[in-house]
């Protein structure tokens, strides 16, 4: 199976999505994947690039796979173990994604 098809198990999204909103909904799918998958067991951790590939001023991150670009540049040189730690913050910041986009503005501070 192909890093893309582990990822795979997300809907595509409905009409009214936003691409934002279903690369966020892909990288927690993958992150949850990569740990039911076991990989930290197998040679190499599959990179989080889904080719989304734009860096949002406000918050660093890609807009893809929500890395930053020092994360990016250093994927190459990890080891399996600082990769999980990488697909672990990602996680983490889908979740505050997926929030920020669901909040109300008139309840945000």
């Amino acid at each position: 199976m192909n890093d893309a098809a582990a990822c795979a198990p997300v809907s595509p999204p409905d009409p009214e999505a936003e691409l934002l909103g279903y690369a966020t909904q892909l990288i927690a799918a993958c992150a949850r994947n990569t740990k039911a998958r076991g990989l930290n067991d197998i040679k190499s951790v599959p990179s989080p690039c889904i080719s989304v590939c734009r860096v949002d001023a406000d918050s660093g991150w890609c807009d893809g796979c929500l890395r930053t670009l020092d994360e990016i540049a250093a994927w190459g040189g990890l080891d399996n173990a600082a990769r999980l730690d990488v697909w672990r913050t990602l996680n983490q910041r889908a979740v505050r994604r997926v929030r920020a986009l669901t909040t109300p503005s008139d309840e945000k501070p």
